[in-house]
Parts: structure tokens; C-alpha cells; sequence
């Protein structure tokens, strides 16, 4: 059994460890209650010395009431080698992918680097002037080497306009979009250098 820190998750236990690809927690829309809890359990990703991107969490359907959204929760972190991050994807039906990646140097936008204790982080975006919404949300923990990282209390978050604690006129660089052709195919080269890892690890509940 592993034990996490205290720190992260009173109720923490042993999550068993996945074997070939990786499997995030899907979680459907009409799942989330209004407040917006997406999961009472950690999730806990093992880098490797090659870099890894773990898928972590899925949303389809996501309950999305106004014209912008993030998904928030607590992360901490040991002895992360170079800068990881933290990313969302929000999918669209026609194919096209936007992320947003925690490459701060501070604040819950900032990077994972090193080692941390709980902290807040959040994976905010805004629809602007686009009328459809997304279809589904990505959350992966991208590692550019050894390193562990938890995630806890993972809630997701819809407010009318960006004006939560967590966006500001920084933000605009760490989201970027990527067409379909282009999308798909990041998304695939990601999964793949996943799996090409030598024996990455990736504990989390296979259900909420």
C-alpha cells in the first residue's frame, strides 16, 4: 500500500497501479452536482526519465452555463525534474483543440517544478465569441522527466464572464488552439511518448 501525505487528502488510500495505456477518469455532465465536485479521491502521477503525458480526467458533456469555465483543485509535488505542467484541452465537435497549461511562474497558473507542498491550481478558459460549447475536457499532467505529482479536490467551476481569482490579462499565454488535423495529432503524439516512457506510473480510483 502507498500511503500519500496527510496533507493532501484525509480519506487518501492506495489507488492501483494501471497497466498499458493510461486511462483517465471520465466523468459525465449531468454527474456534476452544483458544487461542481468532480472526484473525492487523488490522483497520483509517476514521471520517468523519458518525458510522459498522463491522461488524468475527462469530462463529456461538461455543464457549461456561461461563457466561461476552468477546472480547479490542489496539487503538490516532489522532486519534478525541469518544468511540468498541468493541462486542459476543450474539444468542439468539428475536431478543433484549445489548451491551457499551468506555465506560470507563480499563482495557481504556475508550472511544476521541483518539489511543493498542496497548493491551489486552476485550468481556466473563456468562449469569447464563440456560440457552440465544447463537447469534452482533457486534463493531463505533462512531465518532462522523473517526478511525482498529486492532484486533489478537483471541482469544475462555470461563471457567465472571466472574472473569477483565477483569470487575468496573463492568461492569454498559456492558451493556445490547434485545428483538428493538428489537434488530433498532438493529442496522439502526447499518448503515444506516454506509452514509449520507460514504465511511467500512473495511480488513480478507475471510478469517483
Amino acid at each position: 500500500m502507498r500511503v500519500l501525505p496527510a496533507a493532501l487528502a484525509a480519506a487518501a488510500f492506495a489507488i492501483p497501479l494501471l497497466g498499458g495505456a493510461d486511462v483517465a477518469l471520465t466523468v459525465h455532465g449531468e454527474q456534476i452536482g452544483p458544487d461542481g465536485v468532480l472526484t473525492h479521491q487523488v490522483a497520483d502521477v509517476v514521471g520517468s526519465t523519458d518525458p510522459t503525458t498522463t491522461p488524468v480526467l475527462a469530462i463529456d458533456a461538461p455543464p457549461i452555463a456561461g461563457r466561461s469555465y476552468a477546472i480547479t483543485g490542489t496539487v503538490a509535488y516532489e522532486d519534478v525534474a525541469g518544468d511540468g505542467y498541468i493541462e486542459m484541452w476543450t474539444v468542439f465537435a468539428d475536431g478543433s483543440r484549445y489548451f491551457t497549461r499551468t506555465l506560470d511562474v507563480q499563482g495557481p497558473l504556475a508550472k511544476l517544478a521541483g518539489s511543493s507542498v498542496a497548493r491551489p491550481f486552476a485550468l481556466p478558459f473563456a468562449l469569447d465569441d464563440r456560440p457552440e460549447k465544447p463537447t469534452r475536457l482533457e486534463v493531463d499532467v505533462v512531465l518532462p522527466g522523473p517526478g511525482r505529482v498529486h492532484l486533489a479536490g478537483l471541482r469544475f467551476q462555470s461563471a457567465p464572464t472571466p472574472t473569477s481569482p483565477w483569470w487575468s490579462p496573463r492568461l492569454g499565454g498559456w492558451i493556445g488552439a490547434l485545428g483538428a488535423g493538428l489537434g488530433l495529432l498532438g493529442a496522439a503524439i502526447g499518448v503515444a511518448r506516454a506509452r514509449r516512457s520507460a514504465s511511467p506510473r500512473a495511480e488513480r480510483l478507475p471510478d469517483r
